[in-house]
């Protein structure tokens, strides 16, 4: 259904099918309905929300610190944003293929009405079950995306400061790690 400012024009009156019982006038559409997150690329450096109240596509560019990050979860109007950090050097959890060094990955909220940032804990805090699900991707899949990893966020406020969070992850992270 499509929402403007005047739905009279778009909900029924005009349109062939539809019965006159079951005609609805729509003088004004309320302000608070919510914005929905467009799909966008994995790294991109703006997001784009439709507006259902006006009809309209706004987009918001990005803070510097969250370029390069990949939008993985939306809790209570906070996006949770992962970006891959600097690297763990330890070698105990350096990637079983290569010997390398597994970038650690980075968490952080963004209201991007209100701008703030909060950051959260890194996930070499899951360590090893985050290692694990990295080495599981490189080997079967040739990459892993951290998206794959975080299943849902939840928030127990709209204000992180005073809420508490909630991560689920992904089964199959965990498919190696049977301790």
């Amino acid at each position: 259904m499509l929402f403007s400012n005047h739905c009279k024009y778009d909900i029924g009156f005009g349109q062939p099918g539809v019965p006159e019982g079951d005609r609805v006038i729509i003088d004004t559409v309320p302000d608070k309905l919510p914005w929905l997150l467009l799909p966008h690329d994995t790294q991109c450096e703006s997001l784009k929300f439709y507006d259902l109240s006006r009809n309209k596509v706004h987009e918001l560019n990005l803070p510097e610190v969250l370029l390069g990050g990949v939008s993985v979860e939306v809790s209570r109007g906070w996006l949770a944003i992962a970006k891959k950090g600097q690297y763990i050097r330890d070698t105990k959890y350096s990637s079983y293929l290569s010997f390398k060094p597994i970038p650690d990955t980075e968490i952080f909220l963004f209201n991007p009405l209100s701008g703030a940032i909060h950051p959260l804990p890194s996930l070499s805090t899951l360590v090893p079950y985050y290692y694990s699900f990295v080495t599981n991707c490189i080997f079967n899949l040739g990459g892993y995306n951290v998206a794959e990893f975080i299943r849902r966020i939840e928030l127990s406020s709209a204000d992180p400061s005073k809420s508490i969070i909630a991560l689920r992850f992904n089964e199959f992270a965990f498919a190696n790690d049977r301790t």
